[in-house]
């Protein structure tokens, strides 16, 4: 990564007597659902040898081995940002969401922060499809998308527009091996230190967000998770098709920035005449 810009590299173009599409820009969504991995763990402090590597349908299978002891916190549901297709790392936007500066205090400026970042989303057409978490303090929003390999680097360009977008914290997306805690009980150290009598809760409706108060945020996450709840939210996580054409036009602003910025040559350094 260079000035937070990934150099995808082409997949292997076969992997033993599968042929693999190797034109990332023109791969089909059912493609990615075959042939692309998401990582998950189980807790915050597993090793990287105990990373579970599944495809967009098996993630349910991976989560009903655990969901006995989701409720305690022993295990709990953490997902990668992305998905792997034979090395190329293709985006979900799924963000964390929080005041930049006072989002380990109350739960009162990040509330007021996903709000604002709620209605930008409504106006550009973005909220049908979004799902909200509340995850103990801050925010997740999650759209089950892929974002098509072309638009990667303007996607992380995009989370790191504050000022358009205030309040999306871009750490998720900065470098590869990076978790969202995505279903778990923060009561068990092995879902994150300092413990805490809480869990991520997913909002019905992304516009309930609007009348959202500290008070009915704190009742929300206050206490142990209902796996069917979470088991009922799961599809609407798991990405389904590729992001649509009012998400990609936001992107195209950062597309043609990347452009424009790739023609601009850097001038060399005058050359100093050594003295004789």
């Amino acid at each position: 990564m260079e000035d937070g810009i990934i150099k995808m590299p082409l997949p292997k173009l076969c992997l033993g007597v599968f042929a693999v599409n190797s034109d990332l820009n023109n791969l089909s969504f059912d493609e990615i659902k075959k042939d692309g991995q998401i990582t998950v763990k189980k807790t915050q402090w597993e090793s990287k040898a105990e990373w579970v590597k599944t495809n967009i349908d098996d993630i349910y299978g991976f989560f009903g081995s655990i969901e006995n002891q989701v409720t305690n916190g022993v295990y709990g549901l953490w997902m990668q940002p992305y998905i792997d297709y034979f090395g190329a790392l293709l985006y979900m936007p799924i963000l964390d969401v929080e005041h930049p500066e006072n989002h380990h205090e109350s739960p009162w400026y990040n509330i007021n922060v996903a709000k604002g970042l709620f209605y930008r989303f409504n106006e550009l057409g973005l909220t049908q499809d979004l799902t909200v978490g509340l995850t103990g303090k801050g925010f997740r929003f999650s759209w089950p998308w892929v974002i098509p390999h072309q638009y990667t680097n303007a996607f992380l360009v995009m989370v790191k527009d504050s000022e358009r977008f205030y309040g999306i914290d871009p750490a998720p997306q900065k470098g590869k091996d990076k978790f969202l805690r995505t279903m778990a009980y923060r009561g068990n150290n092995n879902q994150g230190a300092p413990t805490q009598n809480t869990h991520i809760y997913y909002l019905d409706h992304a516009s309930q967000i609007s009348d959202l108060t500290e008070a009915e945020y704190k009742k929300l996450v206050r206490g142990r998770p209902a796996v069917e709840g979470y088991k009922s939210f799961l599809p609407r996580l798991m990405p389904n098709k590729f992001a649509p054409r009012e998400f990609l036009e936001v992107l195209e602003t950062y597309q043609f920035q990347l452009r424009i910025k790739s023609t601009i040559a850097t001038p060399a350094a005058p050359r100093i005449a050594a003295k004789l």
